[in-house]
């Protein structure tokens, strides 16, 4: 069963925002809330005490937003979406960040390290890309963003030009036919 972070863990006022809750889902019942409150309550004290001005959760369900959200403001969440893993937008997660005006932190939007050589291999992607003159990485990014304005993706890089590339992406604009065309190729 996951712990709450001890409230001294919270104790360094350089902290401006915590993701907190990071809780996997299948351990649980969704609608258990004093698992939802027992991570939580460090956050809202640490809030509280002006530690900390916003929190975030990860790989929450909407029930458990709407719990944590009971307990305190909640600004984001950090869930799992790529090309392969693409649950929020079937679970209702991605709809009820935009409707809520919540940062949705897509982790793992190139599919993590054991998926992210596949992407070449998407025939839709790959066509973008070269189509576009950009990386298959960059016609990712983009279509996530341009799935919704709430989504702030988030790769992870080890290289420069990893970021520099993640950077490029954000002047990639993709049409909705463009994204239809990715969705059902994924």
């Amino acid at each position: 069963m996951p712990q709450a972070y001890p409230s001294t863990a919270l104790r360094c006022p350089c902290i401006p925002t915590l993701i907190l809750g990071r809780i996997e889902r299948g351990t649980y019942s969704p609608s258990n809330s004093p698992l939802v409150k027992e991570s939580l309550t460090p956050a809202k004290e640490a809030m509280e005490a002006g530690l900390i001005r916003c929190v975030g959760v990860s790989n929450f369900s909407v029930e458990q937003i709407q719990q944590a959200r009971d307990l305190v403001d909640i600004v984001s969440v950090q869930n799992q979406y790529n090309p392969w893993y693409r649950q929020p937008e079937l679970d209702g997660v991605l709809e009820y960040c935009e409707q809520e005006k919540l940062t949705f932190l897509p982790w793992s939007p190139l599919g993590g390290s054991r998926r992210v050589s596949r992407l070449q291999d998407i025939p839709e992607i790959a066509k973008l890309a070269q189509e576009k003159g950009v990386s298959v990485y960059s016609i990712v990014l983009a279509r996530l963003r341009a799935k919704s304005p709430t989504i702030v993706p988030i790769p992870g890089a080890t290289k420069t030009t990893s970021i520099e590339d993640s950077v490029r992406s954000l002047e990639v604009t993709l049409s909705q036919a463009e994204v239809s065309q990715i969705d059902k190729a994924s």
